[in-house]
Parts: structure tokens; C-alpha cells; sequence
């Protein structure tokens, strides 16, 4: 008994001091290679930055370094002839063009070292991607001596920075003549240090690429220590926590931020903006939205059970300061606003770890301004919010949670988006799917039939949704008619024979699905995967893609999609413990592709052939029946007749994924199609004939290129061209009433 006990209590102690580390593996902070302390001056009129920045680098690597380079982002807007204008038309973001009136570059103004020594004539643009002699977004500077190893470099810069109309991010908005009127959005506006890797031989090799159309940024843990004067009247927000203001006496105020382990800074300022301050914590954000906090109650306590934890082991214990800079007309947004950003940080919080810093700044930029919306940057987002737009459309949600994903997979792990861009938008637009099911519904997370957007709701759940179309003609008798095959799923298969029309309407998940069954959450991106990417593979520098629609359908939606069918693979609860375990390995750490892919096969081996070939290549997955039909074998005896049911699948493409054949409610088998067998017919004896055949998982339905030819029955059946009929007019009526507004 005294022997059981001993040993009892020996696996208690393991069991807390297993849960112990898993705490204390998170990492508090980065391992801080670059600081910058910056005075930072804007003159309105003139839309520049006048700057004096000490910057201190550390050569983390191994080995002396004999030369460093610096990002000169803005210089990427100077004229037509930067490497970013060429690859692009002129469009911005939202609808934006360049306005040649009003350029932006970077120029540095001075350029000294500790000792006080000239160093600017040793600094010159380079042009390592496309030898664009024209570019000068980057800028390489030949040490006077090697940096040894692990010793620090300082740098004093003196530097003059124009901020374009914005159009691209960064930049400024609002009347020239109206200084009431301007937006400023200060982003990528400082020389930054590039990041130094070490290869697989030890070998230090700079990351430094210029600035391209497709891709975003990358950069080295640090400290920053930011000055901001503006005019008095201003608001300003940047990133990191205020740590005090003064006014000046020519009628300015100078407010100082300082934040520590992040890769970037950033800030904003208008006289336009109003302010708003929250106080997050994840219990009083719960007890605040009880619906809301419900939910995420329940989703700590299936998280905690997924990773074998206590709730209170799982549950973000921080509190963070949420500051939102609003549009005055927006402030009936505030309340959105705040219930996304808070179930963000809880969502994320439990799923990858708690957000370590104090402040999250969200701007909500004015209406001319929109192209700097949609971003992230270090504890600051910026989001798009429009006053006028329906309370179902969940716009305004979305981009606040995606933005805030960011914080994660782009800050935290700091993902390369030069080089890696799916780490961060694939995972981040996976992720944000599921803060939005878990808080506004699985409807709010896929809301992409075909080409348009209907918001809020999903439509084709019965002729009921219908409203004034119902009663013109007496289309509402008519359609009350007709049979509901939607209650039977069985009945849901695809037209024989259709032509290629129907094929696109079939592959609508809208029109496939029965209205009980919920729609997996990233229907939208698959919608995007499918129509695009199929040249090239997903792991590629940002500009070697073919194009931009190739670029994004790699960054954005097929990621999504492999991290959906990975989930599906191995289970929520397997994939649970797989998602956080990268993440805590790899906070602070620049993770690539090779990190993630062995996690993921470290957790389920049986995962590799499918990862290896969504990312190596740009082959998809297609499972297909190709013959359904039976024969009767046996009379009826003692044991009735018996059926010999013989249906042959394919499995078309590289991808491998297990391939389920059912037959109603019975699942006959599972088949795992490896390298060269890509067809296989099976043979089964059963008491009866063979109505239809259905190919899954459910969760296959995502990935699958083709959803029309999963499903086929024995004998042509009318039934499902009526099905698709009256599911298509309702989804001309939801279209007309959501976008029109009529039909109501």
C-alpha cells in the first residue's frame, strides 16, 4: 500500500511539473538584437518626417561581419521606376492609384559611427533580387572594421522621410489646403536594420531583399524608444506603451512610446481622431458579453481538456490596454470593435499563448484614407469600418480579427513574408475563420458563395428564407410543392451529365449541402484556392510567383485550406496540441516552412505525403467515384437475396488524403490511395441493391476540386436538378436582398 501510494504521488508530481513547463516554455521575451532610440518630427505641410535615430546592432551570428544593410521602404513610391511600381500597374489598396503630385522616398541625411566617423559615403542602394539599378529600397553599408561576434554596432541617422498620398499602406490622406482634415499612417518610414540568418553551415547570410509588389516585411527582435512631436491637437497612436507627453513651446506635444521584443514600429496621428480606451481581461470581458463570454468558457474548457491541462493553466492571464482611434461618425462601431478585438485576444490567448504586451492600439482610418487599412504592426492594427453598412455584415469583424492575428504569426513568431508569406497569411486567415465561428456563428465564417458576398446568414436553408419572391406569380405555392431533398442527403447528388454551367452551380457548397448540415468554416477560401494557384508551388519568394492572383491564392486561401484538412486528418484535439506546440517552440524565433512541417509530422506521421505535396507543388486533390452499380448474386432463401454492390473510386492528383466510401449511413470502407494506385475498384456483398454512393470525410468536402463527382446513385434520378433549381432561385433572391437592399 506504502508502495502505491509513493508511486501515486511520484506521477502526481510528474503530471504538475510537466504542466509547469508548459507554461514556462513560453518564452517572455526575444533574444533583442537591434535597438532604436528615435527622435521622430512631422511637419504637416510639407508631409515629412524629420528623424535622428541611435541605433545599437548585435552580430548575433558566429562569425565577423563585415558589411550590414538597411530597408528604405518609402523609396519604393520615389517614381515609376522602383522595383515595387514596375511589378505593379499603379493600384493601391481599396480601390487606390499613386498620385504622382505627391511621391514618397527616404533619404538619409547623415550616417556617423561611435567614434563620429563619416560613414555615409560607404552606403550605396543594391539591387540583390532583379538588379533594378533604379530601385533603392535597400542599401548595403561597408564597415569601417568587422563586427565581431556577439558585439554590438552603433550608428547615429539623421534622416528625412516624405510620406507618399497614401495608397500602399503608409502615407498620409485628406485635403492639402485643410490641415484640419489630414490622416497621417506612418509605416516602414525609418532606415531599418535588415535580419541576419545563419545558414545551415554557420554561415551569417543577410535576409535583405528590396521592397517587392507581393510581398511585406521582415526584421531582426529589438527595443524601440520613439519621440513623436506633432501639432498640438493631434491624437496620436503608435506602437508599444506611452510613457509621457509634453508640450513645446512653438505649440507642439511630444509623446514618447517605448516597447520591447517586436520587429517594427509604427504610428499614426491625426486631429481628426477621437479616442476610446478598454481594459481586457478575460474574465471581465466574459462577464461583460455573458452570450460572448459563454462561449469562450466553453472553448478554454475543451482547449484545457485537448492539451491535458487545468483551465487555469490554459486561460490568458494578462491584462491589456485596448485603444481604439475612431472616426467621430463611427462611434456606434465602438461596441463591434471591442467585441472583436477582445475575443481575439481570448481565442488566440488560449490557443498560442497568452499576448505578452500591455497596449493593442486599433485605428480606424477616415474614408480617403481606406488603403491604410487592413494592416498589422506591431500592438497596432488598422481595419476598415463603414457606418453605413448593415449590422449583419461582418466586415468590420473580420478585418479586426484578422489583424490582430497577425499579432501571432507575424509578430510573435515572426514569419518571414518576404520569403514565407503562408506562415503568416495562410495561419493567420485559418485562425481568424475560427475566432469567428467560436464568437458570431459557423455562418459568419463562410460567407462566400460563388462570386458574391451574403453576410451574416446562409442562404437556401429552405423556400422560407424567401420574402416578396414568394408571393409574385404564386411562385410560393410552386415552390411549397416541391419536394425537400435537402432533409435526406442521400438525395442531394449531383446531375448526370451536366454541362459545364451546372458544374460550377453543383460545386457551390451552398447548393451540395443539406440545411442541417453546417458548412466547414473555410468554404470562402476554398472558393479562392480552386480559382486560382495552380501554377505555382506554395513556398516561394514573394516574387517569383507568376503573377499576383498566384501570389495570394498561395499566401491567403490554400494555406487555410491545408490547415483545415490537417485538422481533419488529425483531429481537433491532436491538432490543438500541434498548433500550440509550434507556437510556443518557435515565439520570437523566425520559424520556416521545414519548423512547421516537422512539428506537424513529430504529432502524426501519417501527415507527411500530404504536407509535402500541398507545399512542394501545385498539384490538387480530386476524389472521384467512378462507377456505382450492383448485380444480384443470390435468390431469396432463408437469408432474402443478396447484392453484389461494385463501385470503383479515383484519386486524382498527388495529394493523399484517406478517402472514405459510404452508403447511406454505413461506412464501407476507408481508403488510403498511395503513390501509384490511384484507382481501385471494390466489390460488397449486401442484403439489398445500391441506392447511391457518398465520398468523405465531411471534412474532405473543402480541399476536394470537384465536389460534383463524390456523389452518384444507381439509377438517374430527377431529383437533384430540382433540388439545385429551387436552391438557385433563392440565391438570386439573397443576392438581390443583400446587396440591393429590396426584396425585403
Amino acid at each position: 500500500m506504502r508502495r502505491t501510494t509513493i508511486l501515486a504521488l511520484l506521477l502526481f508530481a510528474a503530471i504538475a511539473a510537466e504542466r509547469a513547463r508548459v507554461r514556462a516554455d513560453l518564452p517572455e521575451r526575444s533574444d533583442r538584437v537591434v535597438s532604436y532610440t528615435i527622435k521622430a518630427r512631422l511637419d504637416p505641410a510639407l508631409k515629412e518626417i524629420r528623424g535622428e535615430m541611435d541605433l545599437v546592432w548585435r552580430n548575433a551570428s558566429s562569425k565577423p561581419v563585415d558589411e550590414i544593410y538597411l530597408h528604405l521602404y518609402l523609396n519604393a513610391f520615389r517614381d515609376k521606376d522602383s522595383t515595387f511600381m514596375r511589378e505593379g500597374t499603379g493600384e493601391g489598396r481599396a480601390g487606390s492609384r499613386r498620385d504622382e503630385e505627391y511621391p514618397g522616398f527616404v533619404r538619409i541625411d547623415r550616417l556617423r559611427g561611435a567614434d563620429d566617423k563619416d560613414l555615409l559615403p560607404a552606403l550605396s542602394f543594391v539591387q540583390p533580387d532583379d538588379g533594378n539599378e533604379k530601385d533603392g529600397t535597400l542599401a548595403r553599408l561597408k564597415l569601417p572594421a568587422p563586427a565581431p561576434p556577439q558585439e554590438t554596432l552603433s550608428l547615429k541617422v539623421e534622416f528625412t522621410s516624405r510620406l507618399p498620398r497614401v495608397f500602399a499602406r503608409t502615407g498620409w490622406s485628406g485635403d492639402p489646403e485643410d490641415p484640419d482634415s489630414l490622416f497621417f499612417m506612418a509605416a516602414q518610414w525609418f532606415p531599418k536594420v535588415a535580419a541576419l540568418r545563419v545558414d545551415g553551415e554557420g554561415e551569417p547570410r543577410w535576409d535583405a531583399h528590396q521592397f517587392h509588389r507581393n510581398t511585406e516585411f521582415f526584421a531582426d527582435y529589438g527595443t524601440y524608444l520613439v519621440s513623436i512631436t506633432v501639432p498640438d491637437g493631434y491624437v496620436v497612436g503608435a506602437t508599444g506603451k506611452g510613457t509621457g507627453s509634453a508640450k513645446n513651446a512653438d505649440g507642439t506635444v511630444t509623446t514618447t512610446f517605448q516597447q520591447e521584443d517586436v520587429h517594427d514600429f509604427a504610428w499614426t496621428a491625426s486631429p481628426r481622431f477621437r479616442a476610446k480606451e478598454f481594459t481586457w481581461t478575460f474574465d471581465s470581458f466574459c462577464d461583460d458579453s455573458p452570450k460572448l463570454g459563454l462561449k469562450l468558457r466553453e472553448l478554454l474548457a475543451r482547449t484545457a481538456q485537448h492539451r491535458g491541462l487545468e483551465a487555469s493553466q490554459v486561460k490568458p492571464g494578462n491584462t491589456v490596454t485596448v485603444r481604439v482611434l475612431y472616426q467621430e461618425d463611427h462611434e456606434e462601431l465602438l461596441g463591434r470593435i471591442w467585441q472583436a478585438a477582445g475575443a481575439s485576444l481570448a481565442c488566440y490567448g488560449m490557443w498560442f499563448g497568452r499576448y505578452p504586451y500591455e497596449t493593442l492600439t486599433i485605428v480606424d482610418p477616415p474614408a480617403g484614407g481606406r488603403a491604410a487599412g487592413g494592416m498589422e504592426y506591431p500592438t497596432l492594427i488598422t481595419i476598415f469600418s463603414d457606418a453605413h453598412a448593415p449590422p449583419y455584415a461582418t466586415g468590420l469583424e473580420s478585418v479586426t480579427i484578422h489583424e490582430f492575428g497577425h499579432q501571432f504569426f507575424y509578430g510573435l513568431l515572426g514569419s518571414n513574408e518576404f520569403e514565407e508569406s503562408w506562415l503568416d497569411e495562410g495561419f493567420t486567415s485559418f485562425t481568424d475563420a475560427r475566432v469567428h465561428e467560436v464568437a458570431f456563428g459557423p455562418e459568419t465564417a463562410a460567407t462566400r458563395y460563388g462570386p458574391f458576398h451574403t453576410p451574416r446568414f446562409r442562404p437556401f436553408e429552405a423556400p422560407s428564407v424567401c420574402g416578396r419572391l414568394r408571393s409574385l406569380f404564386g411562385v410560393g405555392k410552386l415552390l411549397d410543392a416541391l419536394p425537400r431533398p435537402w432533409k435526406r442527403p442521400d438525395s442531394l447528388l449531383p446531375v448526370p451529365g451536366a454541362a459545364p454551367f451546372w458544374d460550377y452551380l453543383r460545386d457551390m457548397p451552398a447548393l451540395h449541402f443539406d440545411a442541417h448540415v453546417r458548412i466547414p468554416q473555410p468554404m470562402g477560401d476554398r472558393g479562392g484556392y480552386l480559382r486560382s494557384g495552380t501554377r505555382d508551388a506554395m513556398v516561394l519568394k514573394g516574387w517569383e510567383f507568376a503573377d499576383r492572383t498566384d501570389y495570394r491564392a498561395n499566401s491567403y486561401p490554400k494555406p487555410s485550406i491545408l490547415l483545415y484538412t490537417l485538422r481533419g486528418m488529425m483531429g481537433e484535439e491532436a491538432f490543438d496540441r500541434m498548433m500550440y506546440a509550434y507556437a510556443e517552440k518557435h515565439r520570437f524565433k523566425h520559424p520556416t516552412t521545414e519548423d512547421f512541417l516537422a512539428v506537424a509530422k513529430a504529432h502524426d506521421d501519417k501527415t507527411g505525403s500530404f504536407l509535402d505535396a500541398m507545399v512542394e507543388t501545385a498539384e490538387r486533390f480530386d476524389a472521384a467515384i467512378l462507377e456505382a452499380s450492383h448485380r444480384k448474386v443470390e435468390e431469396g432463401g432463408a437469408g432474402g437475396p443478396k447484392w453484389e454492390w461494385t463501385i470503383r473510386v479515383q484519386r486524382r492528383g498527388a495529394v493523399e488524403l484517406p478517402i472514405e466510401i459510404r452508403a447511406g449511413d454505413e461506412l464501407l470502407e476507408t481508403w488510403h490511395s498511395r503513390g501509384r494506385e490511384t484507382t481501385r475498384t471494390f466489390r460488397f456483398v449486401r442484403e439489398g441493391p445500391l441506392d447511391a454512393v457518398r465520398l468523405g470525410p465531411s471534412w474532405l468536402a473543402t480541399i476536394d476540386a470537384d465536389l460534383s463527382n463524390n456523389a452518384r446513385s444507381v439509377e438517374a434520378d430527377g431529383l437533384p436538378a430540382a433540388t439545385l433549381a429551387a436552391r438557385w432561385t433563392f440565391y438570386v433572391e439573397e443576392i438581390v436582398r443583400s446587396h440591393a437592399g429590396v426584396a425585403r
